[in-house]
C-alpha cells in the first residue's frame, strides 16, 4: 500500500458499507447410541459423524437411570446463512470512482466461531440431557404417571440457545476519500450484475478534518 498524501487543503470521508444480514441461529439435532464400558463409563456415539463422548456415571445398579439408556437425542445451535443481494458497491465522487473494499466479513467469523466451540458445546449438552433423561427413568420406576410428566418437562426444555444478534451486517466493506473543502455530495452505488442501486450523501467538507459515514444495505436473498 502506497501512502498518497492529502492534497492540501482537503479533507476526508471515510466511508463503512455494512453489506446484507449476519446470519441467524437455528435449532439442530444429533442422535447418538451409548455404549456402556467397564468401571461405570458411558459413551455417546455417532458412528457416522465420528464423535464421542465418555463420561463416568458411577456404578450401575440394574435399573438405575444411566442402565436404561439406549440412544439420545441432543440439541445444539447451527448458523443458517442470509446471502447478501448486492455482490459489490463503490462510491463515486466528481467524475471519479472508488471501489469498496471488504474489511470484515461476519459471516465467516460467526460460523468459524460455531465451529471452534462446537464439540464443548455438544458434551455439555450431552451431560446435561442425560442426566435429565436418567432422572426421568428413575422416576417412572417409581410412578409412571410422574415420570411421564418429567418426561415431557425434559423434551419441552431441551433446546438449543438460539439467541443471536440478527441485525449484524454480512460483511464491512469500506473506502477512505479525499474531498476539496466544502459542500460535496458523494454517491454509495451497490450492485447485484446489471442492476445497481445508488444512495447519495451530501456532506460538508472541512479542511484537514475527517468525516465517518455508515449505511447499511439489509436487502438478503430468501434463505
Amino acid at each position: 500500500m502506497k501512502y498518497e498524501p492529502e492534497p492540501a487543503g482537503n479533507g476526508s470521508v471515510v466511508f463503512f458499507w455494512h453489506n446484507g444480514l449476519g446470519p441467524v441461529k437455528a435449532e439442530n439435532s444429533i442422535n447418538f447410541s451409548i455404549v456402556r464400558g467397564q468401571g461405570g463409563m458411558v459413551t455417546f456415539a455417532n458412528d457416522e459423524m465420528g464423535l464421542n463422548f465418555p463420561f463416568p456415571a458411577g456404578k450401575e445398579q440394574e435399573g438405575s437411570g444411566f442402565s436404561q439408556l439406549e440412544f439420545i437425542r441432543v440439541a445444539f445451535p447451527k448458523y443458517v446463512e442470509r446471502k447478501p443481494y448486492f455482490k459489490s458497491a463503490y462510491l463515486s465522487v466528481n467524475n471519479r470512482t472508488y471501489p469498496l473494499q471488504e474489511a470484515e466479513n461476519i459471516n465467516q467469523i460467526a460460523f468459524k466461531t460455531l465451529e471452534d466451540r462446537m464439540l464443548s458445546e455438544l458434551g455439555n449438552s450431552l451431560l446435561r440431557l442425560a442426566t435429565k433423561k436418567a432422572a426421568e427413568y428413575l422416576v417412572r420406576d417409581q410412578n409412571k404417571d410422574l415420570g411421564a410428566v418429567v418426561g415431557i418437562f425434559n423434551a419441552i426444555t431441551e433446546k438449543a440457545d438460539t439467541r443471536n444478534w440478527q441485525t449484524l451486517p454480512y460483511s464491512i466493506s469500506y473506502s477512505r476519500v479525499s474531498l476539496p473543502a466544502g459542500s460535496q455530495q458523494l454517491s454509495l452505488n451497490t450492485v447485484n450484475g446489471s442492476n445497481t442501486k445508488t444512495q447519495a450523501f451530501n456532506f460538508d467538507i472541512k479542511k484537514g478534518k475527517t468525516i465517518f459515514q455508515s449505511y447499511q444495505s439489509l436487502e438478503s436473498l430468501s434463505y
